[in-house]
């Protein structure tokens, strides 16, 4: 896993979007700078979160880090180094689809969740905050 600690609530917000936005996630067809993959995981996140209020959006920011790196660290997206710059990284649509079922089988608060709505997760995220 990627060197950064989660809190509790980023832990949720991790685990709500592995199981709901991250299924539906697509940046295949070329290659990203690291930052460009920042926003749009981002993004992304916060649109499917925001129904939580701004306590979990908040959240989004070191969450999408998170996740990034450990697409990265996964081979989910690889990793190629430049002579100037930044690395790039392109998609690798199979070893994202292994590492999200990886997760969803792995993780305690995903394995929880199962089969629950968004009231069960509010409930979650309204403890937290």
């Amino acid at each position: 896993m990627p060197t950064a600690e989660l809190s509790e609530l980023d832990r949720h917000v991790f685990a709500y979007f592995i199981s709901h936005a991250a299924q539906t996630l697509n940046i295949d067809g070329r290659f990203y700078p690291y930052g460009e993959l920042v926003m749009a995981i981002r993004n992304k996140l916060q649109l499917n979160t925001s129904k939580f209020g701004k306590g979990v959006t908040s959240r989004v920011d070191p969450v999408s880090r998170y996740f990034l790196d450990l697409l990265i660290e996964r081979g989910a997206l690889s990793d190629i180094p430049q002579k100037i710059g930044n690395n790039m990284h392109q998609f690798q649509a199979d070893a994202y689809r292994n590492l999200l079922r990886e997760l969803e089988t792995s993780d305690e608060i995903i394995r929880a969740a199962d089969g629950k709505g968004d009231d069960y997760w509010r409930e979650l995220f309204t403890r937290l905050m």
